[in-house]
């Protein structure tokens, strides 16, 4: 988890794994979390009370959300552990059933905790090629490709598009995800982008940052540039 911050709904959700860790002392739970950035602070008061609880926590740098459960299960997506994510933010999640990919993400979560300082890319296929789980810096090749090969439509939600710098110029690590959506609407494929705003206090950065990226984009042809509404948190990534 990117986010376990201790709070209303979260709260519910934690104390729920505690009390099912005092029924069934013998069940392994263990957290991975977000140990060093702006929810670290978070998520380590949160590890304290876990720990108490006999509840395995370890910390590294992590911007990962998934849940796996007996080897056979995973929720995996864009939802925090945190009230605003779980009760009201925008967020998309997919449920997973498939063994071999529990495996591989459980195998990724093993490789987390043995080294958390090091990126594990990697790109796995299953079911036959229609399922690719892409792991840490992998996604960057695979979001190309699939923008590249466009043919009809791309639909993208997305809580932080940094295209460019604060001075309005593109950045030099997005040029090639900017230059190739540009490519694709010239041909004609129809991009729809949306993006969060938030009208208060809450990530102003984000909200400037966004903006820059649409309007840069708008000045380069793509016109399906979308906000939520002020006020609501879009957090959902695909």
């Amino acid at each position: 988890a990117f986010s376990a911050r201790y709070a209303d709904a979260a709260k519910l959700l934690i104390d729920s794994i505690l009390d099912a860790k005092r029924a069934n002392p013998s069940l392994r739970v263990r957290f991975f979390m977000e140990g060093s950035r702006s929810t670290g602070a978070a998520n380590r008061e949160t590890g304290d009370r876990l720990k108490k609880a006999g509840i395995e926590v370890a910390y590294g740098d992590t911007h990962a959300k998934s849940l796996l459960v007996d080897g056979i299960r995973a929720l995996v997506g864009s939802t925090n552990l945190t009230h605003t994510s779980i009760s009201l933010n925008n967020e998309t999640n997919i449920l997973v059933t498939e063994e071999s990919v529990v495996r591989a993400l459980s195998d990724y979560f093993q490789k987390r905790l043995d080294d958390p300082s090091a990126f594990h890319s990697q790109t796995l296929k299953f079911l036959d090629g229609r399922l690719t789980l892409v792991l840490d810096a992998a996604y960057r090749a695979e979001l190309l490709d699939m923008i590249r090969t466009s043919e009809k439509s791309l639909d993208v939600s997305i809580y932080y598009l940094q295209l460019v710098n604060d001075d309005g110029t593109l950045r030099e690590d997005m040029g090639d995800i900017a230059e190739a959506l540009v490519e694709a609407r010239g041909r004609n494929v129809d991009i729809r982008i949306y993006l969060e705003q938030n009208g208060e206090d809450f990530a102003p950065h984000i909200t400037a940052r966004n903006r820059r990226s649409a309007e840069y984009l708008q000045s380069r042809g793509i016109e399906g540039v979308y906000f939520d509404l002020l006020g609501q948190i879009s957090h959902s990534k695909y």
